[in-house]
């Protein structure tokens, strides 16, 4: 009876550490591709718009 209940409770914590280790490694995943997508945007919206270097007070260079 002892051991059945023991063995009952290791099997939970086990298959709680497992399911753990699932969840985070997914939420893991969904951050580095949404992080990766945001990245290609900033990459997308630097290249369409023109780019301002100032020289000095009230001279701009475009490129």
């Amino acid at each position: 009876m002892l051991g059945g209940l023991f063995r009952i409770i290791v099997l939970f914590i086990v298959f709680y550490i497992i399911y753990s280790l699932v969840v985070n490694a997914f939420r893991i995943y969904r951050k580095i591709r949404r992080d990766q997508a945001e990245f290609r945007k900033g990459e997308r919206k630097q290249k369409e718009g023109d780019k301002v270097i100032e020289l000095d007070k009230d001279q701009y260079k475009v490129e």
